[in-house]
């Protein structure tokens, strides 16, 4: 996947490359998309799910959904949405949801003049401690340094 990634940025652009590449390239493909089709099987009911819980978090990310939420909205069990889930996203829902509320949080930085803590309480960390470990956690700096840094 990472080589894959690589050519994200070259997206519309005719690329030339050797044989061997081609070939190596091709067959990384042809692994990802058989590992993630022998993953989940490939039904609607999944796929459904996946999109609303995505329409869901992505329309109310400061709101407090728990999982059950979530899984008692979809009438699923709290195990079979995270592993769904997990499996489709390559990360939790937890972790989703917390890279979530921090790029929110980031934006805001930048594009606001709303403090630190007014973030931390829009984004719903619940405290500025919490929101501020997260986002040294995440960014490798203080909320307040990333601001400084991007003025």
């Amino acid at each position: 996947l990472p080589r894959l990634m690589e050519f994200k940025q070259y997206a519309g652009i005719t690329l030339i490359m050797s044989p061997f590449e081609g070939a190596a390239l091709m067959l990384e493909l042809l692994d990802l998309l058989l590992s993630e089709q022998k993953a989940v099987p490939q039904n609607s009911h999944v796929n459904l799910m996946i999109s609303e819980i995505e329409n869901e978090l992505g329309n109310t990310f400061n709101d407090r959904h728990s999982i059950s939420y979530l899984a008692n909205r979809l009438r699923v069990s709290r195990e079979h949405l995270s592993r769904v889930f997990k499996i489709k996203n390559g990360q939790s829902l937890s972790t989703f949801r917390r890279k979530q509320r921090l790029d929110k949080a980031m934006n805001l930085l930048l594009r606001s003049n709303l403090s630190c803590k007014e973030i931390a309480i829009y984004c719903n960390f619940g405290s500025y401690c919490s929101f501020y470990r997260a986002f040294i956690k995440e960014f490798k700096q203080s909320p307040e340094q990333f601001r400084q840094n991007q003025t």
